[in-house]
């Protein structure tokens, strides 16, 4: 299961965004859990944001959602967002992983 997610961050709130995300995902890294990776991306207008995050089935997308520090990192997000956040449920049709 992977979920996009998009969002644009107002140019007032960098700052602002960049140590919502830093804990964010200290806090992840430090739950080590193997069933959820999670990546970010900026494009190149420097605002604009994309995340990957791959889970091993349902129950650990779940169990994601329902962590404290998600709860806080969405709820950073809506500050300092211009735009979004979007989810998207994608569907993998096709890799060149083995």
């Amino acid at each position: 299961m992977v979920v996009l997610l998009r969002y644009r961050v107002r140019e007032e709130c960098l700052s602002e965004a960049a140590e919502v995300r830093r804990v964010f995902f200290a806090a992840q890294r430090a739950a080590n859990d193997p069933a959820a990776r999670y990546r970010a991306f900026r494009e190149p207008d420097g605002r604009t944001f994309v995340h990957l995050a791959e889970f091993s089935g349902a129950d650990a997308h779940k169990r994601f959602l329902a962590t404290p520090h998600f709860q806080a990192y969405a709820e950073g997000l809506k500050r300092v967002c211009e735009d979004g956040p979007q989810t998207v449920d994608l569907e993998l049709v096709e890799t060149t992983d083995s």
